[in-house]
């Protein structure tokens, strides 16, 4: 069994926010922030020192926190029962799919509730955001076991690439990485197993992904779509995962360029899809499969 491990982390946190907030290669998630917690923004706008921004930081945290503390509270006590009740059978499956063993002495994940607005990763650790969960009437339908595969997918991917087989295809620009990981993550999790247990069937992944699209052949689909149609015919056939992460990685090599571009356009603009509705058409022209 995989150590899976729920704890809060102040510190971290504050520092999370602190490296999307300064990450001039990131605007997207900078902006994303922002339009969540504009009151912050105008915060940290006052001052220009480190620690005294930081402190800024730590008491909004704190104060948000317990603004809304009966509701996080209950949430992450959901968030302890699930990993618990299914979380390993979650990974298992992933590993499986993935041709991935674990060692016996794996370290395991760290999950860490955070109120910013999206979930990132660090090492072994990956930072849920519990903020759009706060709207949540039900709290039955919290996503924490669909983030959770999401990122696992990511962590046993980065493992796999060291292995001796990908040893000529695992050389990868930043951002063909991030495409593969965050492509690879939809498929995975729309497979039928999973599927079933986390009803994602028609699961989208990141957000910038639900306006990318493929052209090939004439034929025009979400790249989500495409690359799930790809999945699926490699598992039709009963192909090893290892033979068709080798051909996904060529494939997303083979876009490299426009991907690029695209990413470029999804960082400036994203934030503010209906601000900039050209850009986003610009955005959402298919690429070309040759």
């Amino acid at each position: 069994m995989v150590p899976l491990i729920v704890k809060n982390d102040l510190k971290t946190e504050i520092n999370i926010f602190w490296y999307y907030i300064n990450n001039t290669k990131d605007l997207y998630h900078k902006k994303l922030i922002f339009n969540y917690f504009i009151d912050l923004k105008n915060l940290l706008e006052q001052v220009n020192d480190e620690k005294e921004a930081k402190n800024i930081i730590k008491n909004y945290i704190v104060s948000f926190r317990q603004k809304y503390s009966c509701k996080i509270q209950k949430i992450e006590k959901l968030i302890e029962e699930q990993v618990i009740a299914i979380g390993n059978t979650i990974v298992n499956e992933l590993a499986s799919l993935m041709n991935y063993k674990f060692n016996d002495n794996h370290e395991g994940y760290i999950i860490v509730p955070v109120i910013i607005p999206f979930s990132p990763f660090k090492g072994n650790t990956f930072f849920y955001s519990v903020i759009n969960q706060l709207k949540l009437e039900d709290l039955k339908k919290l996503d924490l076991l669909i983030v959770l595969a999401h990122e696992i997918s990511h962590f046993l991917l980065f493992e796999k690439l060291k292995e001796p087989f990908f040893a000529d295809e695992s050389i990868m620009t930043e951002n063909e990485l991030y495409f593969l990981k965050e492509i690879l993550a939809v498929v995975l999790i729309r497979s039928n197993d999973l599927a079933q247990w986390l009803k994602t069937d028609k699961y989208e992944g990141n957000t910038l992904l639900r306006f990318l699209n493929i052209e090939d052949n004439g034929h025009i689909e979400s790249i989500s779509n495409y690359f799930n149609t790809f999945y699926r015919d490699y598992s039709k056939k009963e192909l090893n995962f290892d033979v068709f992460l080798i051909d996904m990685i060529k494939k997303i090599k083979s876009i490299s360029i426009v991907l690029d571009e695209k990413r470029r356009i999804w960082n400036q603009y994203g934030a503010e899809r209906k601000k900039y509705a050209n850009q986003m058409l610009e955005y959402q022209q298919p690429i070309k499969i040759e």
